[in-house]
């Protein structure tokens, strides 16, 4: 009959579920060239916090007005916004940990610059060298993000490197705070340090950084660019 409900028909098949990627947050934390990676990072993110946190109180202790302070970010934000245009061509054919360790020197010596800083040329001279650190930085983190994490665990892997920044957003102001007090021009020193550290760390993490990158291409059967 028609219209009749066909008794023979079995019941509507379940959906297939979608194939759990293997691995987890366990396989990102233990994943030693990924974590020495995000420890870099980690220093870089604690060096570049000292611009909203420890830098308007010595630029306050050096007697200049609040919007002194307001004017140098403006500047190295208009900086970020030129340099960008060509910052990405200009590093293309550099290596990635090369790149972040010429970032980190950048960055460190802007900040050790406000050690002889006193006035507003010479705060808009060291926020000239830490932002073209800031901005060589940028595209190979996002790269080497990518290039260690399995395509199935990116977003885990992603979660555990964005931890850094809130970490960073502690350490920053606790430890650079204390340093200002009792080291005082000291401790932006302190910071071209950590930039300098930053930088040996990359270069020295980067061999087995490419060579893992490069069985994993092979393994995929993905041919190596150049």
């Amino acid at each position: 009959m028609e219209g009749a409900r066909d008794e023979t028909a079995g019941p509507p098949a379940a959906p297939e579920e979608a194939e759990e990627p293997q691995g987890g947050l366990h396989t990102a934390l233990t994943d030693r060239a990924f974590l020495s990676f995000v420890g870099l990072s980690l220093l870089l993110a604690i060096v570049t916090l000292q611009s909203s946190t420890i830098l308007p109180l010595a630029i306050t202790a050096d007697g200049l007005r609040p919007t002194v302070y307001g004017s140098v970010v403006a500047y190295a934000g208009l900086l970020i916004v030129a340099g960008q245009l060509f910052v990405p061509k200009l590093i293309d054919r550099w290596r990635k940990g090369t790149t972040l360790a010429v970032a980190n020197v950048f960055l460190g010596l802007g900040f050790a610059c406000v050690a002889l800083a006193a006035d507003v040329p010479g705060y808009l001279l060291a926020a000239t060298v830490w932002t073209v650190g800031s901005m060589l930085a940028a595209p190979p983190n996002a790269a080497v993000i990518a290039e260690l994490s399995p395509e199935a665990l990116r977003g885990r892997y992603q979660s555990v490197f964005y931890l850094i920044f809130p970490a960073a957003s502690f350490i920053a102001p606790a430890a650079g705070g204390a340093s200002l007090e009792f080291l005082g021009d000291w401790h932006w020193v302190i910071c071209g340090g950590l930039g300098a550290v930053a930088a040996a760390g990359h270069l020295l993490i980067q061999p087995a950084r490419e060579r893992r990158v490069s069985a994993e291409r092979e393994r995929l059967e993905i041919p190596v660019a150049g």
